[in-house]
């Protein structure tokens, strides 16, 4: 159970990671496309 969560962890972090960076990512194409 606890080596299920020590995997959840890392998972959910990434998610947060990679919402928090694909607005950036797009902002920064959008910005340069213009």
């Amino acid at each position: 159970m606890s080596l299920m969560q020590n995997l959840e962890v890392p998972k959910r972090k990434g998610k947060r990671l990679m919402t928090a960076l694909i607005p950036a990512v797009t902002r920064k194409h959008i910005t340069t496309g213009k």
